[in-house]
C-alpha cells in the first residue's frame, strides 16, 4: 500500500486539524462497544489517550479503532508537544508521522500551540483493503489554532475546515499507523 509522504509543510497544514468518528464498516453490539477514548484535560492539562481494547482487535473493526486512536493521538501531541502516543503506534517508515514529529517539536521549540486539534466526522472503509493491510477514508475538520511564540507574538493559522485523507494501517502482533495521503487536494 503506497501511501503520500506529506512533506514537513503540508504537514504543517495536517497539522491544524482534530478528530472523533463514525463510519460505514459492521459496528460490534453494544456489548462489546468500548467508549471512545479521547484526549481529555484535567487540572494539570490534556491527558494522553489510551489504546481501547477495541483496538486490539484484528480485524477491520479493530483497525478502525485503531485509526480514531492514532488521531487522538495526534491531537494530544497538538495540544502538549508530546508525540511519543502516536509514534509508540507508528510504522518505522511512516513519512507522515516523522513528518509530524518535526513540525510539533518545531512548534513547540518556538513557543507553544493553543486550540487546534483534528476532529474524525467519518470513517469509512476501503472495501478493497484486507488484513493485514487496511485502508480508511477519514473525513477530519479542523479546529481554529494559533502559535504563541516565546517572545510574546501570536500566529494565528486557520487553514482549511475540511480534510480528507486515505489511512493506512497494518496488523503485525497489534496495528501499526503507515501514513497518510490526502485525497481532496
Amino acid at each position: 500500500m503506497a501511501l503520500h509522504r506529506l512533506t514537513a509543510a503540508a504537514a504543517a497544514g495536517v497539522l491544524v486539524l482534530g478528530l472523533a468518528g463514525c463510519g460505514g464498516d459492521p459496528q460490534p453490539s453494544a456489548s462489546s462497544a468500548a467508549p471512545k477514548p479521547t484526549p481529555s484535560v484535567s487540572a494539570t492539562g490534556p491527558v494522553a489517550p489510551v489504546l481501547p481494547d477495541l483496538a486490539k482487535r484484528d480485524d477491520a473493526i479493530g483497525a478502525k479503532a485503531f485509526v480514531k486512536y492514532w488521531f487522538d493521538a495526534v491531537t494530544y501531541a497538538m495540544h502538549t508537544g508530546d508525540t511519543e502516543p502516536f509514534m509508540a503506534v507508528s510504522a518505522k517508515e511512516c513519512k507522515t508521522c516523522s513528518n509530524l514529529v518535526r513540525e510539533v517539536r518545531a512548534i513547540y521549540d518556538e513557543g507553544r500551540l493553543s486550540g487546534g486539534g483534528w476532529t474524525v466526522e467519518a470513517v469509512e472503509a476501503d472495501p478493497k483493503s484486507n488484513a493485514p493491510l487496511y485502508r480508511f477514508a477519514v473525513r477530519v475538520r479542523q479546529a481554529p489554532q494559533s502559535i504563541r511564540h516565546q517572545s510574546g507574538r501570536v500566529t494565528d493559522r486557520q487553514g482549511k475546515q475540511s480534510f480528507l485523507f486515505y489511512a493506512g494501517t497494518r496488523w503485525s502482533n497489534g496495528f501499526e499507523f503507515l501514513g497518510l495521503d490526502r485525497i481532496d487536494e
